[in-house]
């Protein structure tokens, strides 16, 4: 009996080690509500899978905090096949490799203009997440952690992202052309035209039929990322048509 209880003291011990030993990931750069950037400093362990160089006086619960640089920016951007984090200002500037990183990069702290907003890798794609809502672009993303601005880097300027991923989704469907939207696709996000950032909203128009069945038809929508405005609409010729039948 005292075997048992012994060996299962052990098994319990050995899990314990296991789960302590688990890597936890966080937030690499934090922006509270008052505008101040709070970084979480990597440790030496984390240098190695992330391929930044190693610091060996680097220790997990370091933190650095900016609260008073007004001229700090924050960076995303490829290069050379990587991805990485710059964050700068008046006193500098520091460049990490985070191509590996499995975490929230960069998050937003919700404040009275803006909802809480967060930004993450997903293969060579940078992901804009607003609660449910996930857009996902290719382009250098510039953050203004005093003003919570949002830039995008596009081939033909930077643009500000004046309209954010859950606000697109919401115009899509106070405007009726979509009532039902997979929030687990992702939404891309664009320069239309060359000239123009857009969200491509992707869902279907619920159409019921004389009260007998419900009736499914794709429909994406291209939203403008600087005013809201709906650019762009595809759906069959037919609903273009009849449409305003089945509002």
């Amino acid at each position: 009996m005292k075997s048992h209880k012994l060996l299962f003291a052990s098994v319990l011990i050995l899990i314990s080690l296991l789960f302590s030993v688990k890597r936890v990931y966080a937030t690499l750069v934090f922006i509270n509500k008052q505008g101040e950037l709070i970084v979480k400093v990597l440790s030496s362990e984390d240098t190695l899978e992330l391929s930044i160089p190693r610091r060996d006086y680097l220790a997990v619960k370091e933190i650095t905090q900016d609260t008073s640089d007004p001229e700090a920016q924050i960076n995303l951007y490829k290069k050379d096949g990587k991805i990485e984090l710059n964050i700068s200002g008046k006193t500098g500037d520091e460049s990490l490799d985070i191509t590996n990183y499995q975490d929230e990069v960069i998050e937003l702290e919700e404040r009275a203009e803006i909802e809480k907003v967060t930004i993450e890798l997903e293969n060579d794609k940078f992901l804009i997440k607003q609660r449910s809502v996930v857009a996902s672009t290719d382009y250098e993303i510039n953050i203004n952690p005093k003003t919570a601005g949002i830039s995008l880097k596009t081939p033909t300027g930077l643009k500000y992202l004046s309209i954010l991923p859950r606000q697109a989704a919401e115009t899509v469907l106070k405007s009726k052309l979509i009532n039902k939207i997979d929030i687990k696709t992702r939404i891309p996000l664009n320069e239309e035209g060359g000239r123009e950032l857009a969200y491509e909203v992707k869902g279907e128009k619920v159409i019921n039929l004389l009260n007998i069945f419900n009736y499914s038809v794709p429909v994406s929508a291209k939203i403008s990322a600087a005013n809201g405005e709906v650019l762009q609409i595809q759906q069959p010729t037919w609903l273009k048509v009849f449409g305003f039948l089945f509002v």
